[in-house]
């Protein structure tokens, strides 16, 4: 693969890939790379690369064979806390919060040096984001920033006028948007960010951020809540149907091949598996729950991964559900980081404490299924 840099001929034996060859010490774990302090963004990947930040504001750049370390950069001297990573064509795009402001910059691939700068001033965006379509969507309480990443131009839309309050998530569906709230509404918008219509959720219990969309005869959104999961038919609403009310918080849903897939944060410490009526198909049992680790789903190695509140990565079965492997790894507590992967079986999770990124081979927890 293009690597951006040159690379002695000495060292091209360790970029061959993740390989299974030494890892009978280490139960599956391919590399670790410690960083600074708890990871809050990312994995985010582009080509060989990966990229997280931490919470004193540093973003770091591994190669994904090997987790050796590219570049580091710390573009507000501690000062800007990031909220957001967006590889794209040319640059990898960050996002950070200055003060009631936004500030945009493009760092190369290469070392990470910055090439361009720009303030979204009186926008001061929330955690989550969304990449989509050649734009980052941010989002603040009441407002978006549309960030076009082909020309460096940002419109801000402010939706108070329609009621928004609190936005929790921007998600898209088909050729709409959605601000979903934390427990009252969510806004339905055009392909261009133009407002259509209000639909009422009239969840008791918060939302935290966790979507997904899904379309068949007809289109649905997918919300997890602590009352369990929400189905919305989208864009006109307003039939609402119900999971079975066990609690999510930031673990995340991942929708395929017509399965919905989730962690709980209760007592009933599962991970689950559902068809797109909410009918629960499977269910696994942790030894703790999941409040902030996303689901890992791997097509290829036919699995679903999650790590729990006590550190376990726990990797099963996606067809049966049943516990494939599981090994403590480290503590995930941050909310809205991503479990990124390769197509050769390995995934990349981002950990909290301590603080570094592991990558795992599922492969090797498949040939040691419990």
């Amino acid at each position: 693969m293009n690597k951006f840099v040159f690379i002695p001929l000495f060292l091209m034996s360790f970029l061959s890939g993740c390989s299974l060859a030494n890892m009978d010490q280490t139960e599956g774990i391919v590399w670790e790379q410690y960083v600074d302090y708890p990871i809050v963004r990312g994995v985010e990947q582009k080509n060989n690369q990966l990229f997280v930040a931490d919470n004193n504001g540093s973003i770091y750049s591994l190669w994904m064979d090997t987790g050796t370390l590219v570049w580091k950069i710390n573009p507000g001297s501690g000062s800007e806390g990031l909220i957001a990573l967006c590889p794209d064509d040319s640059s990898l795009v960050a996002a950070s919060i200055l003060g009631s402001s936004t500030r945009i910059r493009r760092h190369s691939y290469l070392d990470g040096s910055i090439s361009f700068v720009t303030n979204i001033l009186s926008f001061s965006a929330k955690d989550s984001y969304l990449a989509d379509s050649g734009n980052l969507v941010l989002h603040s309480d009441k407002k978006i920033a549309v960030y076009n990443l082909s020309n460096d131009t940002c419109q801000v839309i402010d939706y108070t006028v329609y009621g928004a309050n609190n936005i929790a998530a921007v998600v898209k569906g088909g050729f709409n948007y959605y601000l979903v709230e934390t427990n009252s509404t969510i806004q339905v918008l055009d392909s261009s960010f133009g407002w259509i219509r209000t639909l009422p959720f009239s969840s008791s219990a918060d939302f935290y951020g966790s979507a997904d969309f899904y379309s068949s005869t007809s289109s649905y959104l997918y919300l997890a809540t602590e009352t369990g999961i929400r189905q919305m038919q989208v864009p006109f609403g307003p039939a609402i149907f119900s999971g079975d009310g066990r609690k999510i918080y930031y673990s995340g849903l991942v929708l395929d091949s017509g399965y919905l897939y989730t962690a709980f944060a209760d007592s009933t410490k599962g991970i689950a598996k559902y068809d797109t009526s909410l009918s629960l198909m499977r269910s696994g049992t942790l030894s703790a729950k999941v409040s902030y680790s996303p689901i890992a789903y791997s097509s290829s190695t036919s699995t679903v991964s999650a790590v729990d509140d006590s550190g376990i990565l726990n990797i099963f079965d996606k067809n049966t559900m049943n516990m494939v492997y599981n090994k403590y790894i480290g503590f995930l507590g941050e909310p809205y980081l991503k479990i990124g992967q390769d197509s050769s079986g390995s995934i990349f999770i981002p950990l909290t404490s301590p603080a570094k990124i592991t990558c795992y081979s599922l492969n090797y927890a498949i040939s040691q299924r419990r």
